[in-house]
């Protein structure tokens, strides 16, 4: 019975550790799939002065 106690629970922390992970990932796909339709306030002055022009 002691030595089931002390037994370091791998499988759990290996989950946590993979959930993490994921999460991480899906957040920094998610954050590049927002950027990738972003204009710079530099090129939008840009494009504003050559469409007036």
């Amino acid at each position: 019975m002691i030595f089931q106690r002390s037994r370091p629970d791998w499988k759990g922390r290996l989950a946590n550790v993979l959930i993490l992970f994921g999460l991480v990932y899906a957040w920094l796909c998610f954050t590049c799939v927002l950027r990738q339709g972003h204009v710079s306030e530099d090129d939008y002055v840009r494009m504003t002065q050559e469409i007036v022009e």
